[in-house]
């Protein structure tokens, strides 16, 4: 089975004193405008990135998408319980493995011109820098919401039950389909308390680090 919610954040890139760019892993995705230095900032300002989900953000550079999901091999056991009682089927949800897939997208200036200025390729370098460092902070925060939650859930009780109710004839395959339904809802459940999580993580690490974005310096770039 394969359960799938996406939670997704607009991340500001904090352009003024940067850390240095850091290596993660993500997927990357690129939209990018044409035009002037100015163009390009009217741009980012006024019509903003669009993310692999279609959806748009003004005044950004980057953005950082995560989307969790869980997969799950598991057993489903049929029999009635003790003294003729109802007929029930049992799974064991501790073996679901919970997944994240970051995709980190990037605008650029499609500038169209052969050479740049040496001022200007450096003032381009910084800015590419700045919101590769800004995103990796991101890519981190899903990391570490997937780390946590998958260390709670496998370290809990998941045994579900579902039974017919009282005079209720049921086949064991209708009743096999309601003990999924039911650990579909489940695991769906804790992706959304992941989600949850991550809009938290994600504000208190844009406390941390900033969210401000200047764009290009067209000064540099005229």
């Amino acid at each position: 089975m394969q359960f799938v919610v996406l939670s997704s954040f607009a991340l500001l890139a904090a352009v003024v004193a940067a850390p240095p760019a850091k290596k993660f892993a993500a997927r990357f995705a690129y939209a990018s405008a044409t035009g002037s230095c100015q163009d390009f900032n009217e741009h980012v300002r006024d019509r903003g990135l669009r993310d692999p989900e279609g959806n748009t953000h003004l005044g950004t550079l980057g953005f950082t998408s995560c989307s969790f999901g869980a997969s799950l091999e598991h057993e489903m056991r049929v029999k009635r319980a003790e003294n003729d009682g109802p007929l029930c089927a049992t799974t064991d949800l501790a073996g679901a493995t919970f997944t994240s897939d970051e995709v980190v997208t990037i605008m650029r200036w499609e500038h169209g011109q052969a050479n740049l200025s040496p001022q200007c390729h450096s003032e381009l370098e910084k800015l590419d820098s700045a919101v590769r460092a800004h995103e990796a902070e991101h890519v981190v925060d899903c990391k570490v919401i997937l780390k946590k939650a998958t260390n709670k859930w496998t370290k809990s009780p998941r045994t579900l039950k579902v039974c017919a109710k009282p005079g209720e004839a049921i086949s064991a395959e209708a009743l096999v389909k309601r003990l999924k339904d039911t650990a579909q809802a489940d695991i769906g459940a804790q992706i959304a308390l992941m989600s949850r999580d991550m809009a938290y993580r994600t504000r208190d690490t844009h406390e941390r680090i900033g969210y401000s974005i200047t764009g290009i310096d067209c000064s540099k770039c005229p």
